[in-house]
């Protein structure tokens, strides 16, 4: 497939997934047919849709055909010293990460593309010549919200895109970890994956929020003739475009999707530009995505594009836009060319062969400069034309190189000065920085210590306040319940007085009412019942005197038997009032009995009513001891909410105290880190400047503090 791939056109390779869960049960079969050349795709729903690629894998592909088919060939260029690119394109949820990270890093049946190239870069490293050194530099970040993100060191959130001739578009500020094994780039892509902006959508539980982009640069250094290559390997995994109606984006999902769909539209119009012959600008800087995709689209690198369709009806408008980009990509041509830099080593050694020749030369010149002044013109121009002849073209062709070396070598004899000048300028910086630093960490260190110690005052504070505020809630409860207690028994003793004021006036009615009125009634009745009681009975007695005087008379003086009958009706009568008269008086005696009753009851009572006055005495005593209790926890309490008040200020101080010293303490951090920072990127240049000015053997060690450390890797070695 690669012989028959144009001279640096990019490389597009189909991959359709299988039917997710939601799409089988919607039981409408799969809308694409392949055919056999496993390169050519039909919709069905249109047979004139026919769509031809490099390669087409079907649902059943395996992660390992993927990877030999479209990456695997990148890898070998790379090795070479091209650029590589291999990105991945298609709606959301059509398996981009899938195909190029895998579900598990460490399977070696599900890793993507990106774990299998690592692995077969430090294979390759290992099987090529013991000749060689290799170092691999790694850096990962992620385009969020047109935004560079970097996922190695997320405190860097909005890094630029920067070009120059020598390093091509690059992206200034982002960081490089050295590696030296695969295990090694696979923790720096675990961390990365970690820090990547993903979340749940209707058609994907985690859907990549952003464009990931993962850069491996490779460095070989030949020791036999000092050349060096250098190989840049741009991994790139696109979020996926969305239909807003199918993915249910909203709030912050729904601004994600628009940029998203917008990066995608500009990398499509940079296709078009590229493709289709009459445009004259390319719009690159339109976005992030296409500025750092300048190289991989039309410029110096080989590329691999992998779209990701679904097979679904449910997603056919979809699949085939995703398949017409593919067509439109693999019109682009790019122009890769090998990255080869000139060695230290390499430029000393072809200006030891330059000068040799020059030396050559010199002879010559002072050998036919002596032959003119000693008049044997003709035979020096003989020997002359002899040694012209002896000149073949490649002694031509190598003095040429040879001024080209030399000029390249006066070029860098400069540019060594100013680099120079730049190294002793940034030491001079770092040794002012890392006084800086010193400065900082005791200051940090001061602050720290006063922090700590203001923590402390400030937890007893806490404690003690904590104490207080307890001690406060129980006396404000005591309070009302003091409170409570006062009320209800002044409740109380309102009660009690008015009923003593109701009883004292039932009580006075009363007597009054016994005294006035039945008392001196009865009494007026006893003395006249006893009067009349008296009346009748010397009546009486006067009666039975005479009766017995005329029963001891004589017969002569007895009276008549008329008289004797009218004295019987009236001793009858006699009898009769005397019997009404006792049965009157005692009725009387038994109403006096009566009413001496009720005032015996009414006397209980009053004695009653007198003992709840006492009592009434014991509860205001009570009463009066309850509110003198009340006033000392009232004044307890003001005293305790002034010590409380007393101690809010003070905390308050505190609190102010410590929201100080925490923001200098934050702001010393930030200043720590901007000067570790700082340093670490003085150190890389003068690494940088050491490493392109002196050979392996006299590069001066210098001990980064972020311990990133150049990791060599010989070549040929298991």
């Amino acid at each position: 497939m690669e012989e028959e791939e144009a001279p640096g056109s990019v490389k597009v390779i189909c991959r359709f997934r299988p039917l997710n869960d939601k799409e089988k049960q919607m039981n409408e079969g799969v809308s694409i047919n392949f055919l056999e050349d496993n390169k050519t795709v039909i919709v069905k729903s249109d047979p004139t849709l026919r769509f031809t690629y490099d390669y087409v894998f079907t649902p059943f592909s395996l992660q390992q055909q993927v990877y030999d088919a479209s990456a695997s060939p990148i890898v070998d260029a790379v090795m070479q010293g091209f650029n590589g690119t291999v990105f991945a394109y298609g709606q959301t949820s059509s398996g981009k990460t899938f195909t190029m990270t895998g579900p598990d890093l460490f399977d070696p049946n599900m890793m993507g593309i990106i774990p299998r190239m690592i692995g077969d870069v430090f294979s390759k490293i290992q099987n090529s010549s013991s000749n060689l050194e290799f170092t691999l530099k790694v850096g990962y970040c992620e385009i969020y919200m047109e935004k560079i993100k970097d996922l190695l060191n997320v405190n860097k959130v909005n890094l630029k895109v920067h070009e120059d001739r020598t390093r091509g578009v690059y992206i200034e500020g982002l960081t490089e970890k050295y590696a030296s094994s695969s295990e090694e780039v696979y923790h720096l892509m675990k961390v990365g994956t970690e820090n990547r902006e993903v979340a749940y959508t209707n058609m994907n539980a985690g859907s990549s929020r952003s464009h990931s982009i993962f850069i491996v640069t490779i460095t070989q250094t030949n020791s036999s003739d000092y050349s060096a290559k250098v190989g840049k390997l741009y991994l790139v995994d696109l979020a996926g475009s969305e239909k807003v109606g199918k993915t249910g984006a909203v709030g912050k999902r729904l601004e994600e999707a628009k940029t998203i769909n917008k990066s995608l539209t500009m990398l499509g119009q940079v296709i078009n530009a590229l493709t289709d012959g009459k445009s004259t600008h390319v719009p690159y800087r339109d976005s992030k995505l296409t500025r750092v995709l300048q190289d991989s689209l039309g410029g110096n690198s080989k590329t691999a594009l992998i779209i990701t369709c679904s097979p679904s009806p449910y997603n056919e408008a979809e699949t085939i836009s995703t398949l017409r980009f593919g067509i439109r990509a693999k019109a682009i041509k790019n122009k890769p060319k090998i990255n080869r830099e000139y060695t230290v080593a390499e430029l000393k050694l072809m200006l030891a062969k330059a000068k040799d020749e020059l030396a050559k030369k010199d002879k010559m010149i002072k050998a036919l400069q002596n032959a003119l002044g000693s008049g044997q013109i003709p035979i020096q121009i003989d020997e002359d034309a002899e040694e012209e002849e002896e000149l073949n073209e490649n002694e031509v062709s190598k003095l040429s190189e040879y001024d080209e070396v030399i000029q390249e070598l006066e070029d860098l004899r400069s540019k060594y000065s100013e680099e120079c000048e730049k190294a002793k300028k940034y030491k001079q910086q770092l040794t002012e920085k890392t006084i800086d630093y010193e400065n900082l960490k005791y200051e940090y260190e001061e602050m720290s210590g006063n922090f700590k110690e203001i923590n402390e005052n400030y937890k007893q504070i806490q404690k003690d306040l904590k104490m207080v505020i307890e001690d406060n809630e129980k006396l404000i409860l005591y309070r009302d319940m003091l409170k409570n207690n006062c009320s209800d028994l002044e409740t109380k003793v309102l009660e009690l007085e008015k009923q003593i004021i109701s009883k004292n006036v039932e009580i006075e009615q009363v007597e009054s009412h016994l005294k006035n009125q039945k008392i001196s009634e009865l009494t007026r009745e006893l003395q006249n019942e006893h009067s009349k009681n008296g009346e009748l009975l010397l009546l009486i007695e006067q009666m039975q005197k005479e009766i017995e005087i005329q029963r001891n008379s004589s017969p002569e003086g007895k009276s008549t038997k008329s008289e004797t009958d009218s004295k019987k009706v009236s001793h009858k009568k006699c009898n009769e009032e005397k019997n009404s008269l006792i049965k009157h008086l005692q009725n009387r005696c038994e109403k006096v009995i009566q009413l001496e009753v009720a005032l015996d009851e009414i006397r209980d009572r009053y004695q009653t009513l007198e003992n709840s006055m006492n009592f009434d005495i014991d509860a205001k005593s009570k009463i009066e001891t309850l509110e003198k209790n009340l006033e000392f926890v009232s004044t307890l309490l003001k005293q305790t909410q002034n010590e409380n008040n007393d101690f809010r200020i003070t905390n308050k101080i505190h609190q102010n105290d410590i929201e100080r010293f925490s923001e200098k303490y934050l702001d010393l951090e930030l200043k720590l880190a901007v000067q570790n920072e700082k340093i670490d990127e003085y150190e890389n240049i003068i690494k940088d400047l050491c490493k392109q000015l002196h050979d392996k053997f006299s590069t001066q060690k210098s001990v980064p503090s972020s311990g990133n450390f150049v990791k060599p890797i010989k070549g040929g070695l298991s």
